[in-house]
């Protein structure tokens, strides 16, 4: 839960916009960004690394990134924005085994397969521990 601290003559407000989730699939934006916005996020939303690189900004605190991308891949945007930032980035995908040897050979903060039965609750966990 975000907190707004009072300091003197103004209000600082932690941005709801430090996660960005990058996933080319619309329904599973829609549903990471109602998973998050129950814990209280308002996460940026793209459909391709290349949306998300070119809109980088260096406010962002955690990443959810997909592995199957158009163009260029999970792993790729993995090591573009690694290279710009070091920010926790945890893999979700629905697609289990594809890539994933390469995706946890990054060392990602976690790595999410979307077909369990707990797979919210395991990201809600992972975005928690990730902001700590």
């Amino acid at each position: 839960m975000l907190h707004a601290v009072q300091s003197q003559s103004f209000v600082i407000v932690p941005t709801l916009h430090s996660l960005h989730v990058i996933d080319d699939g619309s329904g599973s934006r829609r549903s990471l960004s109602n998973t998050l916005a129950r814990r209280g996020y308002e996460p940026l939303l793209y459909a391709t690394g290349e949306d998300a690189l070119l809109n980088w900004d260096a406010s962002v605190r955690l990443v959810i990134l997909d592995i199957k991308l158009p163009r260029m891949k999970g792993n790729e945007v993995y090591r573009k924005i690694k290279e710009r930032q070091d920010v926790p980035i945890i893999f979700h995908t629905a697609y289990e085994g594809e890539n994933a040897p390469d995706c946890v050979s990054l060392k990602p903060f976690d790595y999410i397969y979307n077909g369990t039965p707990d797979s919210s609750a395991h990201l809600s966990s992972a975005v928690e521990h990730a902001l700590g």
